[in-house]
């Protein structure tokens, strides 16, 4: 035998020995286990317990040992389903089922029936876990012995009465939508929660290893009325969605070993935090979360150890916050928000430990405190949303972060915090928006060492912003909605991670063109009254939002040298001359507001990477092409209107998400390139004053389309497509003017608007084609302005609302149609109506006319021409009319 092949038979050798090991299970190889597992399986029925090695029965865990069992679960990937039966009662098979860790009995469909074997549960010595689900063994149940550090044990559905159980080493037991059983004198037991089960039998006694109760989603009138007699060792409750209690147990101010009590969602919970929690010395934790607890707070809590109170969305009633728990010299964190918390905050004279003060969302009133010393260790203060109708104190707060006060009603002065004597050295925040300050920022606030954030937005600062902000950690600035004025030109900034400033909505100008951080982000200078030179942004790379609309810049607009560049606004205002810079590297760009400028020459091409949204450059001076292969899969607004651009229009056949579309006044030719998908958003299509040609685009999909414009230049033909069954609803203006297009009209705008009902429209132009059909009632549409329809091939009668006209119509075209008959439609009166012009050789017209000068006062057209058998007035004749 050669080498290679001793080797080949080695390696099969070992293998098939590796393989012989790796099957090899306990449960198939141990005779007794193996007759104990078929036991369970002929007892129960379990039928999906067939394969050959019971190892590899679905619900059966076993390898070196069996560790877990899975019965009778619905669930094939973690049991097999039971015909039914009852768990086996002899002592040999649970003692050879011993080595089991975890054991899961599912009842679905109620096919176990008989007790729990005591066998089992003096047998199972291993157990860290036992569930029973829909399960609910008859008779009594000793609890297993369980493994010697202990087991949890889960009731879900299931019903249970324990009997002997006291030397059960279970630790933990959930009740889920289960009675909870009587669980006294168990001493190993230290956690139970419970949820959408019953209070009922909570009472239980001797119950010295109980650390922590949860009770969750029940319903109780009582809470249960624990005392530290039955619980001397409970440290946590946790109440969550239990209903009907309306008041705390006075019992519980006996569990002196209690740390945390948590209470969350007990919305019949309306009564006040007992005074008597005085005595709950050990205390650490007291989180009460939307609970209508009452007010008043108690006063007697002042020498609790507590070093955490959050309440949030109670109903104190305007309750006030306790002089007395100032003095809690333990307490790091409170924390009471939307809770109707009133009066003014008391002086805090004694040192604390308080870390966090979160008062936010009350009724809060000033002035606020200036004796402040429980506040040295003071981190974050939060007083956002209070009437507190004063200054901010000069306070001196060296560990102070962060302050919040938006929406507090502040006036000014401001502290003249960062100087000399309130450096306040350690703030990071200040958050001050939506106040009533009424004057400057402090110079001294550019001074701030650590700034990081200042939020000051529409808060009525008035006067001249610092120029000089020395803080190496500032990162945003947000101060829009002022009225700060002065020149910016020499605005510096020490910190290398500025990433967002935003001034909009000032009056800050005339001189705005300061050099911007090279790490900048955002740039909101909107709205203000700059001139000139636009700011210097020839280092900012990482330039994201450029904002500088609203204002007067001039000149020509520096490229920006970010390829992060996402929002480029420069419309409204701004007179920049010569060209756009290119952009083709801002792989990010979606935004770009130009409108109103001066820009000359072509379009820059855009990157293809770009997901472009909005594409605003309407009124320059551009020419040239629209770039070829831009990708407009994700435009929603397209406006380049009041232009020089040639060729052809932009293809939008994959824009199904446009909304406006506007290329009037340009010189584009070919034809239009919409269709269903790209008109389904479609409020806004104005082509008109261009040389496009061929057949009007469908728009049946547009159920939102408000405006339309073809006319002017352009050379449509064929039939002009019909109109969402919803334009009723939202058309306001249509112009196809002159473009001799057919179809018949009442098709063309659908039965509900040609039948007279719409509060939308108010002009439509369809003037000079060759619609047929009836006449749509337009003198019902309420909000029309103005309607031609002459020179198509129109019949039928007008007719009105109730004898009116709308009241702001003041233009009617509908001569030279087909063969219009009826009375002349009159109103009353109407002084808007210019134009009333009814004529043509084939209308039959009939009835009295009417005396117009009476009626129509501000008339200037009229025409009645054609076949009309009537009595023609005198006052007509004599001019007076």
């Amino acid at each position: 035998m050669t080498t290679t092949a001793s080797l080949v038979l080695c390696v099969v050798a070992a293998a098939l020995i590796l393989q012989g090991a790796t099957a090899a299970c306990i449960c198939d190889t141990n005779t007794d286990i193996n007759n104990a597992l078929l036991s369970l399986k002929s007892s129960l029925n379990i039928t999906g317990w067939t394969a050959a090695s019971s190892c590899s029965w679905p619900g059966v865990t076993c390898s070196s040992s069996l560790t877990g069992l899975t019965l009778c679960s619905t669930a094939f990937i973690f049991g097999a389903p039971c015909v039914g039966g009852s768990l086996p009662t002899t002592t040999a098979t649970w003692q050879y089922l011993g080595t089991l860790t975890s054991l899961v009995i599912s009842n679905t469909g109620s096919k176990i029936t008989g007790s729990f074997p005591v066998a089992a549960s003096t047998s199972l010595t291993k157990l860290s876990s036992l569930t029973f689900n829909s399960y609910s063994p008859t008779g009594t149940m000793q609890l297993p012995t369980g493994s010697t550090t202990g087991y949890s044990m889960v009731l879900s559905s299931s019903t249970i009465t324990i009997t002997g159980s006291s030397g059960a080493n279970i630790i933990s037991l959930s009740a889920s939508s289960s009675p909870v059983p009587d669980v006294s004198n168990i001493a190993s037991l230290r956690t139970i929660n419970i949820n959408a089960g019953s209070l009922a039998t909570l009472s239980w006694t001797s119950m010295t290893g109980l650390t922590s109760i949860g009770v969750s989603s029940v319903s109780a009138s009582i809470l249960p009325s624990w005392t530290n007699t039955n619980f001397p060792s409970l440290q946590s409750i946790v109440l969550y969605s239990v209903t009907a209690a309306t008041t705390f147990p006075t019992t519980w101010s006996t569990l002196t070993t209690l740390t945390a009590i948590s209470i969350s969602y007990c919305t019949s919970l309306t009564a006040s935090l007992p005074t008597t929690w005085s005595s709950l010395t050990n205390l650490k934790s007291l989180n009460v979360y939307s609970t209508p607890i009452a007010g008043p707070l108690p006063s007697t809590w002042s020498s609790l150890a507590i070093t955490s109170i959050s309440i949030y969305s109670a109903s104190l009633s305007g309750a006030t916050l306790p002089s007395s728990w100032t003095q809690m010299t333990s307490l790091t964190t409170l924390a009471i928000t939307s809770s109707n918390l009133g009066g003014t905050l008391p002086p805090w004279q004694s040192t604390t430990l308080l870390t966090y003060l979160g008062l936010g969302s009350n009724s809060i009133s000033g002035p606020l405190p200036t004796t402040v010393i429980g506040w040295s260790h003071l981190v974050t203060l939060d007083l956002s949303n209070n009437p507190i109708n004063s200054t901010i104190p000069s306070w001196q707060l060296a560990s102070l972060t962060s302050f919040s006060c938006s929406s507090c009603n502040l006036i000014g002065p401001l502290p003249s915090w960062g100087s000399g004597s309130t450096p306040m050295g350690s703030l990071r925040t200040i958050s001050i928006s939506s106040n009533m300050i009424g004057s400057s920022i402090p110079t001294t606030w550019g001074q701030m060492a650590a700034l990081a954030y200042l939020y000051a937005a529409s808060s009525s600062i008035t006067g001249q912003l610092p120029l000089t902000w020395t803080s190496t950690s500032l990162q945003g600035i947000s101060l829009s909605g002022n009225a700060i004025t002065g020149n910016i030109a020499t605005l510096t900034f020490s910190s290398t991670s500025l990433s967002s400033i935003d001034l909009s909505t000032n009056r800050i100008g005339p001189a705005c063109s300061f050099t911007v951080p090279s790490m900048l982000s955002m740039l909101k200078l909107n709205d203000n009254q700059c001139t000139g030179v636009h700011p210097n942004w020839g280092s900012a790379t990482s330039l994201s939002t450029v904002d500088i609309g609203g204002n007067a810049f001039s000149g020509s607009l520096a490229r920006i040298p970010s390829t992060a560049l996402r929002i480029l606004r420069v419309d409204r205002g701004n007179r920049f001359t010569g060209s756009l810079f290119n952009w083709t590297a801002s792989t990010y760009l979606y935004e770009v507001r130009a409108n109103n400028n001066w820009f000359s020459g072509t379009l820059p091409a855009f990157s293809s990477s770009a997901s472009l949204e909005t594409l605003l450059f309407a009124a320059n001076n551009l020419s040239g092409t629209f770039p070829a292969g831009t990708d407009l899969s994700n435009i929603e607004l397209l406006d380049l209107s009041a232009n020089n651009f040639v060729g052809t229009v932009p293809l939008l056949t994959d824009s199904s998400y446009l909304d406006e579309l506007n290329i009037s006044f340009n010189s584009f030719t070919g034809t239009l390139s919409l269709d269903d998908s790209s008109s389904s958003s479609l409020t806004l299509l104005d082509v008109s004053c261009n040389f496009l040609s061929g057949t009007v685009p469908p728009w049946s999909g547009a159920r939102y389309l408000a405006n339309v414009n073809l006319t002017c230049g352009n050379d449509f033909s064929g039939t002009l497509p019909a109109f969402s069954s919803l334009a009723y609803n939202y058309l306001v203006t249509l112009d196809v003017t002159d473009q001799g297009l057919t179809g018949t009209l009442s098709t063309i705008l659908g039965s509900t608007l040609s039948g007279g009902s719409s509060s939308a429209v108010t002009s439509m132009l369809l003037g000079g084609n060759s619609f047929s059909g009836t006449m749509p009632q337009f003198l019902k549409w309420s909000q029309l302005v103005r309607f031609n329809a002459s020179g198509n091939n129109l019949i039928g009668s007008l007719a009105t609302t109730g004898g009116t006209f709308p009241s702001n119509l003041w233009s009617v075209d509908i001569s030279n149609n087909n063969a219009l008959r009826g009375t002349v439609p009159v109103p009353s009166s109407t002084s808007v109506l210019q134009h009333f012009l009814l004529g043509g050789d084939a209308h039959t017209f009939s009835g009295t006319l009417p005396s117009l000068h009476a009626i129509f006062p501000n008339l200037t057209r009229f025409s009645l021409s054609g076949s009309f058998p009537v009595t023609f007035p005198y006052a007509w004749l004599v001019g007076s009319a």
